[in-house]
């Protein structure tokens, strides 16, 4: 396993997150892997993307969102939030209650 999947994987989980699905996936148009994941916290469920900073951290999120949903084009649809801890960053989407 490389040291950025690693990295990816580490990713910090809020205490109340369950974790249901997680692969890692290849963004041609951003030159980079991220990692996907479905989780759900407190009947809430929803997917996101999460890049590592040191990959796209120069982009501000629309930018970033913008070349993200070339590869995943389901990223445009619905409502998505943007969240940066530490070395992530995390795109939110697919909401659900």
């Amino acid at each position: 396993m490389n040291p950025k999947t690693k990295k990816l994987l580490s990713r910090p989980i809020e205490e109340d997150t369950t974790i249901e699905m997680e692969h890692i996936v290849e963004f041609k148009a951003l030159g980079c892997e991220a990692l996907m994941e479905l989780w759900n916290w407190d009947g809430i469920s929803a997917s996101s993307v999460i890049f590592l900073k040191e990959d796209v951290g120069k982009y501000g999120d629309e930018k970033l969102l913008e070349l993200a949903s070339i590869d995943l084009p389901s990223l445009k649809e619905g409502r998505t939030t943007f969240k940066r801890v530490g070395d992530y960053i995390y795109i939110n989407f697919g909401f659900k209650s």
